[in-house]
Parts: C-alpha cells; structure tokens; sequence
C-alpha cells in the first residue's frame, strides 16, 4: 500500500490540458474519454451530466491526516472534466454537513483505507481502487488497438490488479499474473478463473516474465522493479502503481509507450463510474477496503 505525497500531485491542476494531449496522443481519447470508454459511457452524455452535477470535496483529517493540496488537485481534476465542484471550509463529519448546506448532488472523500465517489441522491459509490484498475486496464487496451488475443502481465495482486484483470480479460486478453507474493498471486488467478470460466496463469519468476510479456500493467506499489531491459521493443506499460515501477532509465526509454499518472485517471473513471451508474459492482475493492492503495484527501 503506498501514500500519496505532495510531490506526486504537485503541478497536476496547471498541467491538466497538456495531460489531455499526452492522453490523446498515447490512446486516441483524452482524459474523459478514456474513462467514458472505461464505462461503455457516451462522453457527449457524461458531458451533459456533469454540466448539471455540483460536487463536494470533502477533506478528512482522521488516520495519517491529510496531504497539502490535495483536495483543490481534485477539485481541479473534476473541474477540468466538467462539473461544478468545491472543497468544503470544514472537515470530517461538519465537511459532509456543509456538503448538505451546499446542495452537492456528490461527495468525494477518503480515508486511510477508501476513496470514494458518491452519488447522494442516485446512492451510487464507486472506489478509487476499482475505478483505477479499470481504467488503466483500459488504457492498455487502447494503446495496443485492441487487446483481445495477446497476452498481458498483471503486476501486483491487490485491489487495483485484481480489477484490472477483470477488465483486461473482460476486453478479451490472455491474462498471466505476478507478484512477490506467490500466494497471493495464485488467489487473484483462482478468483479471476473462477469469475470468467478462463485460465489465468501465474508466473513464478518476475523478471523473465516482464522480459516476455510485450502488455504490462503495473499495479505494484514497489519502486524500479522494471528496468530498460523489461521495455525494449514494443513493449507497452499502463501504470497506476504508486510510486511509478519503471526506473527512471527505463522509463526514458519507453516514449510513448507508457502510460502513468497519480490520480487523474482514477479520479477521471470514478466520476465516469457513477455517471453510468455503477450501483454495487465498483463500490469497495475486490480484496477488502483494507487492502486499497491510500489516495487520502
């Protein structure tokens, strides 16, 4: 589980149209479109949704407490995507009251273990770690043209892997997973098997099978556990694991070909997520709210 800093979201609210190129250019949609496609949700609908939509963002100050500017970087973030939205003046529970006061039709707020996007109205949530994993996955399939048929590598077993293979084989991969701990690998593809009716294979050694496998998602919290010799050729990497796998030699290498950010994506497919609706499947993470990476407002 990783911590979000303040050096990880710095400068994200001024760079979040040069992010939309980035997108565009990496995928073929922006950030909205991505986390639409994510959803099988019209953008033209998300849009007109939004425009109607008043959001609270609320700051929770209870466990680690929370990062400097991380509510205005979300607050940004949903913005940017079209909705009317604003940090509430109070915290914790006198947050969700002024939240009431203010008339927001959804609330985002986190804790040391969930960050969720509510609907109060529609009693739609949708968690950080699903929506993540989902969307990443997503992104994957968009920058191969079409997954369905290769096989891809998921990184790391938790909440956000497990979901992305959920979605990757949803979207027609063959799917193979790792992570150090083998048990825990060898559960996430006895639960995916089990869901899909597919074989899901788990590699027992992480550096060949990084070197092997040309469809990465990183969905580990672990540091430079890729390096140039994991990205050669074509390989393509989606990466929602915080701090970023990839060493930074590696990910110089990759231009491109990679696809990472701290919280824009998610952010992005959990306004998506409840847009669309999604009443009970994405609303806690697959392997147990205490599992979920921290991304605390």
């Amino acid at each position: 589980m990783t911590r979000l800093t303040q050096d990880d979201i710095k400068n994200i609210p001024e760079m979040l149209k040069a992010y939309d190129d980035t997108l565009i250019g990496l995928t073929g949609l922006g950030l909205a479109g991505i986390a639409c496609q994510t959803y099988g949700l019209n953008e033209s609908v998300f849009q007109e949704v939004a425009a109607i939509t008043r959001v609270g963002i609320i700051p929770i100050t209870w466990g680690q407490g929370m990062i400097p500017g991380f509510s205005e970087t979300v607050r940004s973030i949903v913005e940017h995507l079209g909705f009317t939205a604003f940090v509430t003046h109070e915290t914790d529970v006198a947050g969700l009251a002024e939240t009431a006061v203010r008339g927001a039709d959804m609330i985002l707020l986190s804790d040391d273990d969930n960050f969720q996007a509510i609907h109060l109205k529609a009693g739609i949530s949708v968690h950080n770690s699903a929506a993540t994993g989902r969307v990443f996955a997503a992104g994957l399939d968009l920058m191969a043209q079409g997954i369905k048929g290769e096989k891809a590598l998921v990184v790391g077993c938790g909440p956000v892997g497990l979901k992305a293979g959920q979605e990757l084989l949803q979207r027609g991969a063959r799917l193979a997973m790792v992570d150090v701990d083998m048990e825990k690998a060898r559960h996430a593809a006895q639960t995916l098997t089990r869901q899909f009716n597919r074989a899901v294979d788990v590699e027992k050694d992480m550096d060949q099978a990084l070197m092997e496998c040309g469809y990465i998602l990183d969905a580990s919290p672990a540091a430079g556990i890729m390096d140039v010799q994991h990205v050669e050729g074509n390989t393509l990497i989606s990466a929602p694991g915080v701090p970023l796998g990839l060493t930074p030699q590696a990910a110089q290498s990759a231009p491109g070909r990679l696809l990472h950010d701290t919280l824009q994506l998610g952010v992005a497919a959990m306004m998506a997520g409840v847009v669309k609706g999604q009443r009970t499947e994405d609303s806690v993470p697959e392997a147990g709210k205490n599992q979920s990476p921290k991304h605390e407002i």
